[in-house]
């Protein structure tokens, strides 16, 4: 692709991930809406729909995120050596802008039972991944930036259970997102030049 191009092609080449939103700047009811349905539209095997998304709206929910996490930080960091110390810190950098941004939403997956077990946890996987992938391009479209985190459940493995996610379901990812603060640089700077390399067989 060369060139700024337009629509999706324009879509794909400036999105970046955003660590530091503006509280201030609430993400309307109408483009949550449309960003959750970006993330319930695609494709999933055998139409199992596995995937669930959990916007963390109240105060409360909120809250219990931000204090289990940090309270599963600290107990790691009361037992840990300095150089697990250092990465506990590290991880944390990609943890703590969570707990401001102006949208939390949580997705979950649950395997669609089939003829392999291990086939329906991939799948659900993928399927996760995929409206990951669909919300963040959604909330690009919309003007809006965003970022998915894993960091939490590194501290704290066991939130969703806390949360009161839904038993069945795995909590594979949060996602971030609002408008980005005036005059924050983007969390990758610059991005390398897709490859493809084509097998013919």
């Amino acid at each position: 692709m060369e060139g700024p191009g337009t629509g999706l092609q324009r879509l794909l080449r400036q999105r970046r991930s955003v660590r530091s939103f503006d509280p201030a700047r609430p993400v309307p009811e109408g483009a949550v809406r449309k960003i959750i349905g970006a993330g319930l539209a695609v494709p999933s095997p055998s139409g199992s729909l596995p995937v669930m998304i959990y916007q963390l709206e109240s105060g409360a929910a909120r809250e219990k995120l931000e204090r289990e996490v940090t309270l599963a930080r600290d107990a790691l960091l009361r037992t840990a050596d300095a150089k697990k110390k250092n990465r506990i810190n590290y991880y944390w950098r990609y943890t703590n802008y969570l707990f401001s941004a102006p949208l939390v939403l949580a997705i979950t997956h649950r395997p669609h039972p089939g003829l392999l077990e291990s086939r329906g946890e991939d799948a659900a996987r993928l399927t996760a991944g995929l409206s990951l992938f669909s919300m963040s391009l959604m909330a690009e479209d919309l003007g809006f930036s965003s970022t998915i985190l894993t960091a939490p459940l590194a501290f704290c493995p066991d939130i969703g259970t806390k949360l009161g996610i839904g038993a069945g379901e795995t909590l594979c990812s949060f996602m971030a997102i609002g408008k980005k603060k005036e005059g924050e640089k983007a969390a990758e700077t610059e991005r390398r030049e897709p490859e493809a390399h084509f097998l013919k067989l």
